[in-house]
Protein backbone atom coordinates (compact mmCIF):
# COMPACT_ATOMS: atom_id res chain seq x y z
CA UNK A 1 0.00 0.00 0.00
CA UNK A 2 1.37 3.39 -1.05
CA UNK A 3 1.69 6.00 1.66
CA UNK A 4 -0.67 8.93 0.97
CA UNK A 5 1.31 12.16 0.87
CA UNK A 6 -1.33 13.68 3.17
CA UNK A 7 -0.03 11.58 6.10
CA UNK A 8 3.50 10.73 5.06
CA UNK A 9 5.20 12.28 8.09
CA UNK A 10 2.87 10.54 10.55
CA UNK A 11 3.43 7.22 8.78
CA UNK A 12 7.18 7.84 8.61
CA UNK A 13 7.29 8.16 12.40
CA UNK A 14 5.10 5.08 12.87
CA UNK A 15 7.26 3.02 10.51
CA UNK A 16 10.38 3.75 12.54
CA UNK A 17 8.57 3.02 15.79
CA UNK A 18 7.20 -0.34 14.61
CA UNK A 19 10.48 -1.39 13.02
CA UNK A 20 12.31 -0.57 16.27
CA UNK A 21 9.76 -2.60 18.25
CA UNK A 22 10.31 -5.54 15.92
CA UNK A 23 14.08 -5.35 16.19
CA UNK A 24 13.90 -5.57 19.98
CA UNK A 25 12.44 -9.04 19.45
CA UNK A 26 14.82 -9.95 16.58
CA UNK A 27 12.35 -9.25 13.79
CA UNK A 28 14.33 -7.30 11.21
CA UNK A 29 12.24 -5.64 8.49
CA UNK A 30 12.69 -2.88 5.95
CA UNK A 31 10.58 0.25 6.28
CA UNK A 32 8.63 -0.83 3.20
CA UNK A 33 7.83 -4.21 4.72
CA UNK A 34 6.80 -2.60 7.99
CA UNK A 35 4.33 -0.25 6.30
CA UNK A 36 2.64 -3.07 4.34
CA UNK A 37 2.30 -5.79 6.98
CA UNK A 38 -0.97 -6.20 8.85
CA UNK A 39 -0.62 -5.88 12.61
CA UNK A 40 -2.03 -9.39 13.07
CA UNK A 41 1.24 -10.79 11.70
CA UNK A 42 3.28 -9.30 14.54
CA UNK A 43 3.71 -10.91 17.96
CA UNK A 44 1.88 -9.59 21.02
CA UNK A 45 5.21 -8.48 22.50
CA UNK A 46 6.03 -6.34 19.45
CA UNK A 47 2.57 -4.78 19.39
CA UNK A 48 2.69 -4.00 23.12
CA UNK A 49 6.02 -2.25 22.55
CA UNK A 50 4.53 -0.40 19.58
CA UNK A 51 1.55 0.77 21.66
CA UNK A 52 3.94 2.12 24.28
CA UNK A 53 5.86 3.96 21.55
CA UNK A 54 2.68 5.58 20.19
CA UNK A 55 1.80 6.77 23.68
CA UNK A 56 5.30 8.15 24.24
CA UNK A 57 5.59 9.88 20.87
CA UNK A 58 2.04 11.06 20.21
CA UNK A 59 0.28 10.74 23.59
CA UNK A 60 -2.40 8.51 22.00
CA UNK A 61 -3.77 5.27 23.46
CA UNK A 62 -6.89 3.11 23.42
CA UNK A 63 -8.09 -0.51 23.53
CA UNK A 64 -8.92 -0.38 19.81
CA UNK A 65 -5.81 1.56 18.80
CA UNK A 66 -4.18 -1.31 16.87
CA UNK A 67 -6.47 -3.49 14.77
CA UNK A 68 -5.21 -6.89 13.49
CA UNK A 69 -6.41 -6.34 9.91
CA UNK A 70 -4.91 -2.86 9.56
CA UNK A 71 -1.37 -1.73 8.76
CA UNK A 72 0.69 1.34 9.59
CA UNK A 73 -0.79 3.43 6.78
CA UNK A 74 -4.36 2.74 7.92
CA UNK A 75 -3.40 3.47 11.52
CA UNK A 76 -1.77 6.71 10.39
CA UNK A 77 -5.09 7.82 8.86
CA UNK A 78 -7.12 6.89 11.93
CA UNK A 79 -4.61 8.35 14.38
CA UNK A 80 -5.44 11.83 13.09
CA UNK A 81 -8.87 11.65 14.77
CA UNK A 82 -7.79 10.15 18.12
CA UNK A 83 -7.50 12.64 20.96
CA UNK A 84 -4.27 13.12 22.86
CA UNK A 85 -4.50 11.44 26.28
CA UNK A 86 -1.04 12.08 27.72
CA UNK A 87 1.81 14.50 27.23
CA UNK A 88 4.30 13.26 24.58
CA UNK A 89 7.74 12.37 25.92
CA UNK A 90 10.57 14.48 24.50
CA UNK A 91 13.63 12.91 26.14
CA UNK A 92 14.19 9.15 26.07
CA UNK A 93 17.07 7.15 27.55
CA UNK A 94 18.08 4.63 24.89
CA UNK A 95 20.92 3.09 26.89
CA UNK A 96 21.79 3.64 30.57
CA UNK A 97 25.43 4.43 31.17
CA UNK A 98 28.08 3.75 33.76
CA UNK A 99 28.62 6.44 36.42
CA UNK A 100 31.07 9.05 35.22
CA UNK A 101 31.14 7.71 31.65
CA UNK A 102 29.36 10.76 30.24
CA UNK A 103 26.50 11.14 27.79
CA UNK A 104 25.84 10.81 24.09
CA UNK A 105 22.87 12.99 23.11
CA UNK A 106 21.15 12.34 19.77
CA UNK A 107 18.97 14.81 17.85
CA UNK A 108 16.95 13.86 14.73
CA UNK A 109 16.52 15.68 11.45
CA UNK A 110 13.51 17.37 9.87
CA UNK A 111 10.26 15.47 10.68
CA UNK A 112 12.41 12.76 12.31
CA UNK A 113 12.02 10.96 15.61
CA UNK A 114 14.19 9.39 18.29
CA UNK A 115 13.04 5.92 17.23
CA UNK A 116 15.37 6.27 14.23
CA UNK A 117 18.29 6.04 16.67
CA UNK A 118 17.35 2.76 18.39
CA UNK A 119 19.59 0.52 16.29
CA UNK A 120 22.48 3.01 16.33
CA UNK A 121 22.35 3.14 20.14
CA UNK A 122 22.68 -0.65 20.34
CA UNK A 123 25.87 -0.51 18.27
CA UNK A 124 27.62 1.90 20.66
CA UNK A 125 29.88 0.08 23.15
CA UNK A 126 28.78 0.11 26.77
CA UNK A 127 29.86 3.17 28.71
CA UNK A 128 28.14 6.49 28.14
CA UNK A 129 24.47 7.07 28.77
CA UNK A 130 22.71 7.47 25.42
CA UNK A 131 19.71 9.77 25.28
CA UNK A 132 17.66 11.09 22.37
CA UNK A 133 15.34 14.06 22.02
CA UNK A 134 12.18 14.63 20.02
CA UNK A 135 11.55 18.30 19.40
CA UNK A 136 8.88 20.19 21.35
CA UNK A 137 5.82 21.50 19.53
CA UNK A 138 3.66 18.42 19.03
CA UNK A 139 1.82 18.88 22.33
CA UNK A 140 -0.72 21.75 21.98
CA UNK A 141 -0.37 22.39 25.72
CA UNK A 142 3.41 22.26 25.74
CA UNK A 143 6.18 24.65 24.70
CA UNK A 144 6.33 25.75 21.05
CA UNK A 145 9.79 27.26 20.57
CA UNK A 146 10.26 29.54 17.58
CA UNK A 147 14.07 29.86 17.49
CA UNK A 148 17.05 27.51 17.64
CA UNK A 149 18.24 28.99 20.98
CA UNK A 150 14.80 28.35 22.51
CA UNK A 151 14.91 24.65 21.63
CA UNK A 152 18.55 24.47 22.69
CA UNK A 153 17.74 25.98 26.08
CA UNK A 154 15.00 23.39 26.73
CA UNK A 155 17.48 20.61 25.98
CA UNK A 156 20.46 22.05 27.86
CA UNK A 157 18.43 22.88 30.98
CA UNK A 158 17.29 19.26 31.30
CA UNK A 159 20.70 17.81 30.46
CA UNK A 160 22.44 19.97 33.06
CA UNK A 161 20.15 18.50 35.71
CA UNK A 162 20.44 14.93 34.41
CA UNK A 163 24.23 14.86 34.10
CA UNK A 164 27.36 15.94 35.93
CA UNK A 165 29.54 18.86 34.80
CA UNK A 166 32.56 16.63 35.35
CA UNK A 167 31.51 14.18 32.64
CA UNK A 168 32.24 14.30 28.91
CA UNK A 169 29.35 15.11 26.58
CA UNK A 170 28.99 14.25 22.90
CA UNK A 171 26.08 15.54 20.82
CA UNK A 172 25.13 13.86 17.55
CA UNK A 173 22.89 15.82 15.20
CA UNK A 174 21.42 14.43 12.00
CA UNK A 175 20.75 17.08 9.35
CA UNK A 176 18.74 19.85 11.08
CA UNK A 177 19.76 18.34 14.42
CA UNK A 178 23.30 19.54 13.81
CA UNK A 179 22.46 23.22 14.23
CA UNK A 180 20.20 22.58 17.22
CA UNK A 181 22.80 20.26 18.74
CA UNK A 182 25.52 22.86 18.33
CA UNK A 183 23.43 25.47 20.15
CA UNK A 184 22.43 23.02 22.90
CA UNK A 185 26.01 21.87 23.45
CA UNK A 186 27.01 25.47 24.09
CA UNK A 187 24.74 25.51 27.15
CA UNK A 188 25.48 22.00 28.47
CA UNK A 189 28.08 21.68 31.20
CA UNK A 190 30.70 19.01 30.55
CA UNK A 191 34.39 18.30 31.07
CA UNK A 192 34.94 17.65 27.35
CA UNK A 193 32.47 18.69 24.66
CA UNK A 194 32.28 17.03 21.25
CA UNK A 195 29.88 17.53 18.37
CA UNK A 196 29.21 15.09 15.53
CA UNK A 197 27.03 16.32 12.65
CA UNK A 198 25.78 14.25 9.72
CA UNK A 199 24.90 16.36 6.66
CA UNK A 200 23.83 19.31 8.79
CA UNK A 201 24.17 23.02 7.98
CA UNK A 202 24.82 25.57 10.75
CA UNK A 203 22.39 27.94 8.97
CA UNK A 204 20.46 28.02 5.70
CA UNK A 205 21.95 30.62 3.37
CA UNK A 206 19.52 33.09 1.84
CA UNK A 207 20.56 31.93 -1.62
CA UNK A 208 19.93 28.23 -0.94
CA UNK A 209 16.18 28.49 -1.54
CA UNK A 210 14.60 31.37 -3.42
CA UNK A 211 11.84 33.30 -1.64
CA UNK A 212 9.30 32.33 -4.29
CA UNK A 213 10.13 28.64 -4.10
CA UNK A 214 10.14 28.81 -0.29
CA UNK A 215 6.69 30.39 -0.12
CA UNK A 216 5.23 27.98 -2.69
CA UNK A 217 6.65 24.93 -0.91
CA UNK A 218 5.26 26.01 2.45
CA UNK A 219 1.82 26.67 1.00
CA UNK A 220 1.69 23.25 -0.69
CA UNK A 221 2.93 21.47 2.45
CA UNK A 222 0.28 23.12 4.62
CA UNK A 223 -2.58 22.35 2.25
CA UNK A 224 -1.49 18.74 1.87
CA UNK A 225 -1.14 18.23 5.62
CA UNK A 226 -4.58 19.73 6.32
CA UNK A 227 -6.10 17.04 4.10
CA UNK A 228 -4.35 14.44 6.25
CA UNK A 229 -5.58 15.61 9.63
CA UNK A 230 -4.61 17.24 12.92
CA UNK A 231 -1.50 15.24 13.73
CA UNK A 232 0.00 15.54 10.26
CA UNK A 233 -0.73 19.26 10.24
CA UNK A 234 1.09 19.63 13.54
CA UNK A 235 4.14 17.70 12.29
CA UNK A 236 4.34 19.77 9.10
CA UNK A 237 3.90 23.01 11.04
CA UNK A 238 6.83 22.03 13.25
CA UNK A 239 8.96 21.22 10.20
CA UNK A 240 8.22 24.58 8.59
CA UNK A 241 9.07 26.36 11.83
CA UNK A 242 12.37 24.43 12.08
CA UNK A 243 13.39 25.53 8.58
CA UNK A 244 12.55 29.14 9.44
CA UNK A 245 14.61 28.82 12.62
CA UNK A 246 17.61 27.64 10.63
CA UNK A 247 17.23 30.43 8.08
CA UNK A 248 17.15 33.06 10.86
CA UNK A 249 19.73 31.48 13.17
CA UNK A 250 22.93 33.30 14.08
CA UNK A 251 25.23 30.65 15.63
CA UNK A 252 27.56 31.52 18.48
CA UNK A 253 31.05 29.96 18.55
CA UNK A 254 31.44 27.23 21.19
CA UNK A 255 34.48 25.54 22.73
CA UNK A 256 33.99 22.06 21.27
CA UNK A 257 35.69 19.67 18.87
CA UNK A 258 33.49 18.79 15.90
CA UNK A 259 33.35 15.99 13.34
CA UNK A 260 31.37 16.78 10.19
CA UNK A 261 30.27 13.63 8.36
CA UNK A 262 29.26 14.14 4.74
CA UNK A 263 27.33 11.65 2.68
CA UNK A 264 27.68 11.49 -1.07
CA UNK A 265 24.32 13.18 -1.62
CA UNK A 266 23.67 16.61 -3.04
CA UNK A 267 21.81 18.36 -0.23
CA UNK A 268 18.56 20.25 -0.75
CA UNK A 269 19.72 23.07 1.53
CA UNK A 270 22.84 23.70 -0.53
CA UNK A 271 26.55 22.78 -0.52
CA UNK A 272 28.16 21.86 2.79
CA UNK A 273 31.81 21.67 3.74
CA UNK A 274 34.19 22.54 6.57
CA UNK A 275 34.19 26.25 5.81
CA UNK A 276 30.51 26.45 6.77
CA UNK A 277 31.18 25.18 10.30
CA UNK A 278 34.74 26.35 11.05
CA UNK A 279 33.76 29.75 12.57
CA UNK A 280 31.54 28.08 15.17
CA UNK A 281 33.73 25.41 16.82
CA UNK A 282 37.20 25.27 18.32
CA UNK A 283 38.32 22.30 16.24
CA UNK A 284 36.95 20.58 13.15
CA UNK A 285 37.56 17.53 11.00
CA UNK A 286 35.71 16.23 7.96
CA UNK A 287 34.83 12.60 7.24
CA UNK A 288 33.48 11.80 3.78
CA UNK A 289 31.25 8.78 3.19
CA UNK A 290 30.78 9.26 -0.53
CA UNK A 291 29.19 5.85 -1.07
CA UNK A 292 26.42 6.59 1.42
CA UNK A 293 23.26 8.53 0.53
CA UNK A 294 21.73 11.08 2.89
CA UNK A 295 18.65 8.97 3.68
CA UNK A 296 20.49 5.63 3.64
CA UNK A 297 21.99 5.91 7.12
CA UNK A 298 18.87 4.81 9.02
CA UNK A 299 16.57 3.68 6.21
CA UNK A 300 18.97 0.98 5.00
CA UNK A 301 20.71 0.07 8.29
CA UNK A 302 24.07 1.70 7.56
CA UNK A 303 24.61 2.91 11.13
CA UNK A 304 27.81 0.88 11.48
CA UNK A 305 29.52 3.37 9.18
CA UNK A 306 29.39 6.19 11.75
CA UNK A 307 29.71 4.47 15.16
CA UNK A 308 33.47 5.01 15.36
CA UNK A 309 32.97 8.77 15.05
CA UNK A 310 30.51 8.78 17.95
CA UNK A 311 32.75 6.74 20.25
CA UNK A 312 35.95 8.58 19.38
CA UNK A 313 34.68 11.94 18.20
Amino acid sequence: MAVPKEIRHTVGNLNNMLRSAGERYETCLTLGEVSRMEFGRFSDEILDDFRASILARFGRRGDDLIRPTENVVELGCRLQTIDQKEKPILRRVLQPGAPGAGRLIMLPGLHGTTWSFERLAKLIPSGPSIVAWDYPGLDPNGPCPTTVPEIAEIISDVENVAGSPGEPVTVFGFCLGGSIGHAALGGIRGSVKKLVVFDGHPVISASAISRMRWAASISIARKTARRGGWLETRLVRMGIQHLRMLAEHDPEPIDAEMTLIRSGSRLTLGPLDMDDWSPYVSGLRLKSLGELGHVDLFRHHCEEMITKYLTAA
